[in-house]
């Protein structure tokens, strides 16, 4: 959680990982797929927390995303 006692919205590979419950490793390999939907910044993958949890409910525009 962020200092403000609020959820931190932006996630950095190990975050999404505990969250899904992956290895980093899979998180990376998703994400380079178009599977996990996030951005890379330099050399780190960043996700914003409420796409990951809506790609895992199954959100129609992730599942758009993964049919690609």
């Amino acid at each position: 959680m962020a200092k403000s006692g609020r959820i931190k919205e932006v996630l950095r590979v190990q975050e999404v990982a505990s969250l899904v419950e992956v290895s980093p490793s899979t998180v990376r390999v998703l994400a380079r797929r178009g599977l996990l939907l996030g951005r890379k910044v330099g050399k780190e993958w960043q996700f914003v927390r409420s796409t990951v949890l809506a790609g895992m409910s199954g959100d129609s525009q992730t599942k758009q995303v993964r049919q690609v």
